[in-house]
């Protein structure tokens, strides 16, 4: 099961998810990081992909364009938003190529948390525009495989966060003035509850975590919920029209 962890920059998602991933242990749910994973299963698939064995990055770019033929539409929604932005598409890229060798490879009841996902990127790559009918067209082509769990904080604090990072503000933000950078945080914040409105509109599950208050707290909270949802997607897993919404696995 994939769990993306969205909310803004400074929202405490990289905090919270470090305190949560000792917790599922503790409660008999196996998870991980996409990232420790995906590395995982990249070296694995290596030795079967005999002409990109020389790679490591040819190896991931290899994943990503098998994830753009299982997903034709997503991918190009990720793509062609960013084609003149070399950071952001190289970015895109790196979390498509990690999603399908990680989509391949994990047990189904392994939980990946997915920390800047499919709806983070593709917030990004629409926010010049904003909530434009482009951005909710990619909204409908991100299938309910992903359990969404919102990182609840105010912008103001959610800046001073970021702001006080060691790495400082995330790119997307850090050569702006500071009022076009709070004008974009805002923007962030309003495409978020967007996404999380049309997911829950479709039945898509979505939770939500109050990260004002310490982060053990809502660290626990995550934990409890995504076993709930864990346990209801295992319940689920037999049914016949949730499988057919669900990205194909490729073995």
């Amino acid at each position: 099961m994939f769990v993306e962890l969205l909310g803004l920059p400074g929202a405490g998602k990289t905090a919270v998810c470090s305190l949560a991933l000792p917790m599922f242990r503790k409660r008999g749910l196996r998870s991980d990081r996409l990232q420790s994973l995906a590395r995982e299963a990249m070296d694995r698939s290596r030795l079967g992909i005999n002409f990109l064995q020389s790679a490591s990055e040819r190896v991931g770019l290899y994943g990503c364009f098998s994830f753009a033929s299982e997903n034709p539409e997503l991918f190009d929604h990720l793509m062609r938003t960013v084609r003149h932005d070399q950071a952001r598409l190289l970015w895109n890229m790196d979390m498509l190529a990690q999603l399908h060798f990680v989509r391949t490879h994990i047990d189904p009841d392994q939980i990946v948390l997915v920390d800047e996902g499919l709806l983070h990127r593709g917030i990004a790559s629409y926010i010049d525009q904003g909530v434009s009918d482009e951005f909710r067209d990619f909204l409908d082509c991100v299938t309910d495989e992903f359990v969404t769990i919102i990182f609840d904080a105010p912008i103001k604090v959610c800046m001073d966060r970021a702001a006080a990072r060691p790495k400082g503000m995330p790119l997307l933000f850090r050569d702006l003035s500071p009022l076009a950078r709070e004008g974009m945080f805002h923007r962030f914040s309003e495409m978020i509850e967007v996404a999380a409105a049309t997911r829950i509109e479709r039945g898509d599950t979505v939770l939500r975590i109050d990260t004002t208050q310490p982060a053990n707290l809502s660290a626990w909270e995550m934990a409890r919920a995504v076993q709930i949802a864990a346990m209801t997607a295992r319940k689920q897993a037999e049914s016949p029209e949730i499988a057919a919404r669900r990205l194909p696995a490729r073995s």
